[in-house]
């Protein structure tokens, strides 16, 4: 085999290489984890540290600092079925963090569940799941340390009385982060009071985040059948039957919701997500439009939309949906292109037209934000799908220059020096 003939077989190689590397990642998928660190006053602190760590996978860490605003972000975070709990920490010589309030969301960015959860300095990190392409909002409330040695003790319970109230032990011994250690507690505390909604819903919760969705489906079930006019109890048990696949008992659940709270936005977004999971496009886009109807701010149900309304072949709606969530958010406008994007090439049949929408997805991300790294990577592989193996190129080189020190670096630097130069209108 002559020189030439060995180097574009090793193109060839690496660039399958890259190509199944890409699919890897698309079936283990990604997400995105962003937030604010704040104080009491809810004003944003720079500097603070946020470590971002897998539960099952120590090695599996990710960690900056917050902006002049308080801000972070995590783009690309990895995602497993077998690894997708993470700790997030919050850090600064001075702070204290305080509580932090978490929302899920699914991939066409639909709310699947929120919580808020006590910190302290023996509890100073916040434990939650994500969801394949999904995106994860952690708020974290920090205060000074000198505020914490002023502030004046809690006031003591009579004698005996915490002794006697379980639910009480329960609670403190969840905002303690002893989950395990909490469940004694919560099972004393139902016992005592099995017609309690607000036992068996605070109970379910903490089942859920042990990883005991089963049971926390039952004692959510309980709640419901205990207080049936109570819409937390029957959004709680929705959440947990989705989480088990049982998608039809689910939507039962969160109609039941609507027709006691008919503005809960909280379930509009719940009910666009199971639709779009279980592939009813129309109930997914009315959902969301009811969502904007009542919030024509939310930026997120806007995408969704733009992403249904392609789908269901209807273009131009699709561009004003897009161009709304421009107008709403023109800062992070180049992310939710990018995440856009993303959602599209995760699709399990990719399509030419799939992969065509994802091409324009993310050059619209880069011409918005040139310098945002991911964007031009993603669009490589793009190209790649489509055969342009010159912009592909161009758009590693681009990766590369703006990410020297990823670490897929040596992988794409491989590839590169395999394929040859690279074109010099990357982004055209």
């Amino acid at each position: 085999m002559g020189k030439a003939s060995e180097r574009a077989f090793v193109g060839i190689c690496v660039l399958v290489a890259g190509l199944a590397a890409a699919d890897l990642r698309a079936q283990q998928g990604a997400c995105e984890v962003r937030g604010s660190a704040k104080d009491g006053s809810k004003k944003g602190i720079a500097g603070v540290r946020i470590t971002l760590t897998n539960t099952k996978q120590a090695n599996l860490t990710y960690s900056r600092e917050t902006d002049k605003r308080g801000d972070f972000w995590f783009s690309g975070v990895a995602y497993h079925e077998a690894a997708r709990e993470w700790r997030l920490s919050a850090e600064k010589e001075g702070f204290v963090p305080l509580r932090a309030r978490v929302e899920i969301r699914a991939s066409d960015k639909t709310l699947v569940q929120e919580f808020e959860t006590n910190l302290g300095r023996d509890n100073p990190a916040v434990e939650f799941p994500v969801r394949a392409f999904g995106d994860v909002r952690v708020d974290v409330t920090l205060v000074a340390e000198s505020e914490v040695a002023a502030a004046p003790p809690p006031a003591a319970a009579p004698a005996g009385e915490a002794a006697a109230d379980p639910f009480a032990q329960a609670l403190e011994s969840a905002r303690r982060g002893d989950l395990e250690g909490s469940v004694r507690f919560f099972e004393a505390a139902v016992e005592a009071a099995p017609d309690d909604p607000e036992r068996r819903e605070a109970f379910a919760k903490v089942l859920y985040r042990l990883d005991r969705v089963a049971e926390a489906e039952a004692q959510a079930g309980r709640a419901v059948a205990a207080a049936p006019e109570r819409a937390s109890a029957h959004l709680l048990h929705g959440d947990l039957l989705a989480a088990q696949r049982e998608y039809a008992r689910a939507a039962e659940a969160f109609a039941r919701v609507r027709s006691l709270e008919p503005d809960n936005v909280g379930v509009l977004e719940r009910m666009a997500w199971l639709a779009n999971e279980t592939g009813k496009l129309d109930e997914a886009i009315a959902a969301n439009e009811a969502i904007v109807a009542r919030v024509p701010e939310k930026a997120e149900a806007w995408a969704a939309l733009g992403d249904l309304y392609s789908r269901k072949g209807r273009p131009d709606r699709a561009e004003q949906a897009y161009r709304k969530v421009v107008e709403i958010d023109p800062k992070n406008a180049y992310k939710t292109f990018f995440n856009i994007g993303v959602l599209i090439e995760s699709r399990s049949r990719l399509t030419d037209e799939d992969n065509r929408k994802a091409i324009e997805a993310f050059r619209k991300a880069i011409e918005i934000e040139p310098a945002y790294a991911p964007a031009h990577r993603h669009l490589a592989y793009a190209l790649l799908r489509a055969g342009d193996l010159e912009g592909a190129k161009g758009e590693f080189s681009s990766y590369l220059r703006l990410a020297p020190d990823a670490a897929d670096a040596a992988e794409i630097r491989a590839m590169l020096e395999s394929l040859g130069p690279a074109a010099k209108s990357p982004t055209k």
